[in-house]
């Protein structure tokens, strides 16, 4: 399996959230300049100010170093109950290689000293449980150079400009990078105030910080404010980064487009770390990654972090190439288009292109959250290339169409590949789909621990008119979608999802069009046509609302179809009575259905840019509107799930799996999975009397986990198992047919609490995997 290395940017080029305060300071604005208009899917809408603020997640944020052997760090720390630590390396593959240099981190900076001059270094932050001595990476992994600065300050006396002290700072940006650029590279450090000029080349290695007050010293340095405000002239790109063969770095600025310059950072052709920016009010894209296929042997490292790109003319990032893209920590809200739009991200040949985002917000952008297209490259020929995409503790939120798109467009070449691994987001009231996944290529297609609630069309969406691999939903919940909970599109995807919660969505809870799909130790909650195409295994269905099944849940789901002042037209006729606490577009606000005249609802009051059609639930008298999906004692879910034979009961649902968690809730520290990746033959193939079955997983497996109580194949649930052969061989387990062959029914093969890989990491959901006969 292919998923990202977090460790590392580029293990072959030795090259490698937030916390609400810090992204509060990055969303404001900056400068001057408005809204940008024009089509798309809808008019962007900004995100409320502090209410559904980003995910959290612990990352480096900001760095800058002198030449005293000094770096300041700036960085976002996780919450309650667990620690960070720094790590340091004079190499991006090493960073976590040995023990960290500073453990129990606290504020938001620290000071590290005796780094010596012209050298690198590189920094990562570990998180771990409190006292536990143990952390695992997290976030961005970013550069610093050591080095005596070219100080920039506006009002500076040009005549005595040499850019050599703060008395002598250059008043303007361009003089000072094209100082650093004849002297391949160095810092550049520019002082809080407004800088206009022409469009500004920066080379490689330079390092442009912003954020300093009138002394220039790091300890009082502010990159998170946006003080230092940069602003191009009508129709010129700001800041272009090209055919650079080092990194680049931009870090602690506010670049303002003021809805005349055309793009914020043009990267071409080059490596670029871009660090704490707010980039905005550009005409066409906030930010623009562009490679020339050809050109260079690997992709291009490109690493963001605790940027907020937003109201941009057309999308917040634009990438075209050859790219391994990480982006931490930040906001792509409000853009024209897409927040970000990969078309194409490209895999060379024989290459690896690498998509994380991690602890991120896609909110209220014209069209897609995030549209990836994953491509080979096109005018040379290709046979093998692999993506590796995790998309992890992000939120997309009220954007036009979808919330995330991933599209295959490889499929013509049989040795190109795709993981794709979605866990711990949250995809909301979007236009059409929440995520949806066009999985025409081969490789894993996994999303676990999600929240897909209230978008207008289907909740999530897997589809494939040429691979007819399986794909995972697990621990997920997929409530008061319009559309169906889950679908897979033109006959050849099946899904196989395991404690699930699949509630009030308004066409279907799984849809499996033409094929068998699979639920297990799921919970069906007040849904209609729960599984269209679906075996059912161990899971629970309840049509009473009163039955107590979580400990906190709505009691209707309905949707808007019309709505007149605070008047709300629902489909069907309503059985909440007046006084009761009602959510609209699961947006934890709690209003009062204050009258019910049905098919009319009227709301105490409608949250700003409420729009039909949209999701309306209603609770108990009293209740809030935050679901638990916790099981109460005497909830019907309870003990009812896929259970290890002569094992204890196990409960459905999501707090039933061995990784229990609130959907949609990221872990504080990131926690490996295993699960499996592929099956040989698929599912919607007719397995042969005596064929042996392949189960590809993540990870290499531990063979002695592989028995017959933790592998079964049965026909029914519960049912007895059938006498089957095992054997492992690395992350693949092959199970032989029956002596008497497979008979002629449909069966299943159950994956038990137990199996575990070679590196200890237990299986994530217990599951049920469907073969035909």
């Amino acid at each position: 399996m292919a998923f990202p290395d977090l460790m590392t940017a580029n293990t072959r080029k030795n090259f490698f959230g937030c916390v609400l305060a810090t992204l509060l300071a990055l969303i404001g604005s900056c400068g001057g300049g408005g809204a940008a208009g024009g089509g798309g899917g809808q008019t962007p809408v900004d995100p409320p100010s502090g209410v559904n603020d980003p995910p959290y997640v612990a990352t480096l944020l900001s760095g800058a170093a002198d030449d005293a052997g000094r770096a300041r760090l700036h960085w976002a720390l996780p919450g309650a109950g667990f620690e960070a630590a720094l790590f340091q390396s004079t190499s991006a593959v090493s960073v976590y290689g040995g023990a960290p240099v500073a453990t129990g981190l606290s504020g938001t900076s620290t000071t590290r000293t005796g780094l010596p001059n012209g050298v690198i270094q590189f920094f990562g932050i570990g998180v771990g449980p409190i006292g536990s001595g143990t952390y695992t990476p997290s976030g961005a992994v970013l550069r610093v150079l050591p080095a005596a600065p070219i100080y920039v300050d506006a009002a500076a006396n040009p005549v005595v400009a040499d850019g050599m002290s703060p008395a002598t700072a250059f008043p303007s940006l361009d003089l000072a990078l094209e100082l650093a650029a004849n002297s391949g590279g160095g810092n550049v450090w520019v002082k809080d105030g407004t800088y206009t000029g022409t469009q500004l080349l920066l080379t490689g290695n330079v390092h442009l910080c912003g954020g300093f007050g009138g002394a220039f010293t790091l300890a009082s340095r502010e990159p998170l404010a946006g003080n230092t405000v940069v602003q191009a002239p009508t129709g010129q790109v700001l800041f272009s980064i090209s055919a650079t063969p080092q990194s680049t770095v931009i870090d602690g600025m506010c670049l303002d487009g003021r809805d005349i310059s055309t793009v914020g950072v043009d990267v071409d052709d080059s490596e670029a770390e871009l660090r704490s920016l707010k980039v905005r009010a550009f005409t066409g894209r906030g930010i623009r990654l562009r490679s020339t296929l050809g050109l260079f042997a690997d992709e291009l490292d490109v690493m963001i972090t605790g940027c907020a790109v937003t109201r941009n003319g057309a999308d917040g990032i634009s990438l075209s190439g050859a790219f391994d893209l990480r982006i931490y920590g930040s906001n792509f809200d409000a853009n024209l288009q897409e927040g970000v739009d990969m078309d194409d991200l490209v895999a060379l040949d024989g290459g690896k292109a690498t998509l994380v985002i991690e602890g991120c917000r896609f909110f209220g952008n014209g069209t897609d959250g995030l549209d990836a297209d994953l491509a080979q490259p096109p005018l040379t020929p290709a046979t093998t290339g692999l993506f590796a995409i995790e998309i992890r503790a992000s939120r997309f939120e009220r954007n036009g169409r979808a919330g995330v798109l991933i599209d295959h467009d490889f499929e013509a070449i049989p040795g190109y590949s795709a993981d794709t691994l979605v866990r711990e987001c949250i995809a909301l009231a979007n236009g059409t789909t929440g995520i949806q996944i066009d999985a025409d290529g081969p490789g894993a297609v996994v999303v676990h621990g999600c929240l897909i609630s209230a978008n207008v069309g289907d909740g999530l969406v897997v589809g494939s008119d040429t691979n007819s691999d399986v794909a995972i939903v697990s621990a997920t919940a997929l409530t008061g979608n319009l559309g169906a909970g889950i679908r897979t599109l033109l006959g050849v995807k099946t899904v196989a999802t395991s404690q699930c919660i699949i509630a009030g969505n308004g066409a279907g809870g799984v849809v499996s069009t033409g094929r068998d799909s699979a639920t297990t130790s799921s919970i069906y909650y007040l849904q209609d046509a729960a599984g269209q195409n679906v075996r059912s295994w161990f899971d629970v269905t309840v049509t009473d609302p009163l039955a107590g099944t979580f400990t906190n849940s709505p009691e209707e789901y309905l949707r808007v179809t019309a709505r007149m002042g605070t008047d709300l037209t629902v489909a069907g006729m309503p059985a909440l009575m007046p006084g009761v606490p009602i959510e609209l577009n699961d947006d934890t606000e709690s209003l009062t259905a204050s009258r019910v005249a049905p098919p009319v609802i009227t709301a105490s009051s409608l949250p700003a840019g409420f729009t039909v059609p949209g999701s309306l639930t209603a609770f108990g008298n009293g209740a809030s509107v935050i679901e638990d999906y916790q099981l109460p004692s005497g909830s019907p879910a309870l003990g009812e799930g896929l259970t290890t034979q002569g094992g204890p009961a196990q409960d459905a649902g999501v707090f039933g799996s061995p990784v229990a968690q609130a959907p949609g809730v990221p872990e504080e520290e990131r926690r490996e999975l295993l699960f499996p990746v592929g099956l040989t033959p698929p599912p919607v193939t007719v397995v042969g009397a005596n064929d042996s079955i392949a189960i590809d997983f993540s990870k290499t497996l531990s063979a002695g986990s592989v028995t017959s109580t933790t592998v079964r194949a049965t026909t029914s649930p519960g049912g007895a198992g059938l006498v089957i052969g095992l054997s492992t061989n690395g992350a693949r387990i092959t199970v032989d047919a029956p002596g008497g062959g497979w008979g002629n029914q449909d069966f299943v093969i159950e994956l038990h609490r137990g199996l575990a890989a070679q590196d200890g990491t237990a299986l994530t959901t217990p599951i049920a995997l469907p073969f035909r006969r």
